[in-house]
């Protein structure tokens, strides 16, 4: 993979207008807002300097390839690492939804993913380039959709009713939670916590019974 540094001002600025937050804007509008806060220093869980440097990776192990926007290795050492040597290290399943979804685009028919604690996006971003026709990422933690929500700008998929960045947690219950950063966790933004007994920080989110319609 290519590996270059982020420039704010190369985020896509020009798509689509979208009056609303919901499914049906494909969470372009979310993204634009949440970019425009980010380069403006007002997206508070990101004041760590940090945080404020993407890097941006170009992968070539599929069949398609696409940009995906990582952490600082000092935020993130697992995705920088992964970056650095080429590969994720789950090559198998990336395989996996690159063909699935290839076939189900060759035969016209419709295909949904629903990404469950997305991350940065790795395997949104996979079915995206590979045809899935809408997504649906939850992730969390703010710090991790603000990097999905560079790769959907950098790969020009802030589209209406195409990908879905919902920021927010899955559960069986109705609630709201805290999202902690875990006390046994250093560097790996993807391992924060609902439950506070493992956590060392305050609260970086929150976790909410979410429906798709």
């Amino acid at each position: 993979m290519s590996e270059r540094f982020l420039d704010n001002s190369s985020l896509q600025n020009d798509a689509p207008t979208i009056m609303t937050n919901d499914s049906s804007s494909g969470g372009s509008h979310m993204c634009i807002k949440l970019l425009q806060s980010f380069r403006d220093g007002r997206v508070v869980e990101v004041m760590n300097e940090g945080f404020r440097k993407s890097f941006i990776a170009l992968s070539k192990r599929l069949p398609k390839s696409f940009y995906i926007a990582t952490h600082d290795k000092k935020i993130d050492s697992i995705r920088a690492s992964i970056m650095q040597y080429n590969y994720y290290y789950e090559t198998r399943l990336s395989n996996i939804i690159a063909n699935l979804y290839q076939k189900k685009k060759a035969e016209g028919k419709e295909s949904i993913f629903l990404d469950v604690g997305g991350n940065i996006g790795w395997f949104s971003l996979v079915a995206a380039a590979h045809g899935a026709s809408r997504i649906y990422t939850f992730e969390p933690n703010l710090q991790n959709t603000i990097r999905f929500c560079e790769s959907l700008s950098l790969n020009g998929w802030l589209t209406p009713n195409f990908v879905t960045p919902i920021q927010k947690g899955v559960g069986n219950v109705s609630e709201s939670l805290n999202l902690y950063i875990p006390g046994n966790t250093k560097n790996n933004p993807g391992a924060f916590t609902f439950k506070k007994p493992y956590a060392t920080a305050e609260s970086v989110g929150r976790k909410v019974r979410v429906s798709i319609s």
